[in-house]
């Protein structure tokens, strides 16, 4: 579903040390984007909700809902 390399997890981790929170994890979701197609969109978060799934890479906790882990 979803891939952290370690180039992106070294960067991922030293973002969220520039935001002063270590708790932080990588949301990621999908919208639709009428004609264009979906629209991709990457946001620091501190909670899953009951809807999402975790996934735990290279040290980086990613959540997804469950909406969006359908086209991942």
């Amino acid at each position: 579903m979803v891939t952290v390399t370690d180039v992106a997890a070294d960067k991922i981790k030293t973002m969220i040390e520039d935001q002063e929170n270590p708790d932080l994890g990588l949301r990621v979701m999908i919208s639709g984007g009428g004609c264009s197609g979906f629209q991709y969109k990457l946001a620091f978060d501190k909670n899953a909700t009951d809807n999402d799934q975790i996934i735990e890479q290279n040290g980086i906790k990613v959540f997804v809902d469950n909406k969006s882990a359908i086209y991942l």
